[in-house]
């Protein structure tokens, strides 16, 4: 999931006015959402691909609401794995 604030112009102007992919909202700023969220993407493969977190194929929108229920969920998850490999 990219933040607004960090994210590049290209890619924030991409998912905006298009439809959540969870709830279909349309929000007026829509959030930058990986389609495999970074962190899940990490723990499968121990890395981040920095090229194609870049592209406008790995994301799609998402409404800020969705992507903070997504936060929360995928923290948990990044947790439970960092208890597992430690």
């Amino acid at each position: 999931m990219l933040d607004l604030s960090t994210a590049p112009q290209p890619i924030c102007e991409a998912v905006q006015g298009q439809p959540c992919v969870d709830c279909g909202v349309v929000t007026p700023t829509q959030v930058a959402d990986h389609v495999e969220p970074l962190v899940i993407e990490y723990y499968r493969t121990g890395s981040i691909d920095v090229d194609n977190m870049r592209s406008l194929t790995a994301v799609q929108p998402q409404c800020p609401t969705c992507s903070a229920s997504q936060g929360g969920t995928l923290s948990q998850f990044s947790k439970q794995m960092k208890g597992k490999i430690q």
